[in-house]
């Protein structure tokens, strides 16, 4: 492929990435705080390409493409990220509870589903200093994070 295509395709990318992080940005929260990271990762990515275009060696242009292929999959990684943290949501409103909890969950889950690994062990405390103040409250969480791993199919 032409490196004019490679360039243009990356700037589409990048523009693309960016316009739909726009909208997802005005949620605020994680989601909002998660779609500033994938746009400047996307835009990163179609800079660095276009800065490659004026390598001072065919090392420095390969140095530059290594960069471009790191930005473009911390991209992959973060829209991965944000697809399990939508999955999640999804999930906590089907069940009905979003509420303080349902935050918290989503929140502990959100980069551990996106890993895709073979399953969790998480330890949830109560008491000061801890997401939830009473053991009961610490239960609900518990149950939470166990019923949306179990609805993403992952052990736990």
């Amino acid at each position: 492929m032409a490196f004019g295509v490679i360039r243009e395709r990356t700037f589409l990318f990048a523009c693309d990435v960016t316009r739909a992080m726009l909208k997802v940005q005005r949620r605020g929260g994680i989601a909002g705080a998660l779609s500033l990271q994938i746009a400047t990762a996307a835009s990163s990515a179609a800079s660095n390409i276009e800065e490659s275009d004026d390598a001072s060696s065919d090392r420095d242009f390969r140095a530059k493409e290594r960069i471009v292929l790191r930005e473009l999959k911390e991209t992959r990684l973060r829209l991965r990220i944000a697809n399990e943290l939508v999955k999640i949501v999804a999930t906590i409103i089907r069940n009905n509870s979003l509420k303080r909890r349902a935050i918290i969950t989503a929140s502990i889950l959100g980069k551990k589903l996106a890993e895709k690994t073979d399953g969790l062990v998480i330890d949830v405390k109560a008491g000061s200093g801890a997401f939830m103040p009473t053991m009961q409250k610490s239960g609900e969480l518990a149950r939470s994070i166990v019923d949306v791993c179990r609805a993403m199919k992952t052990r736990i």
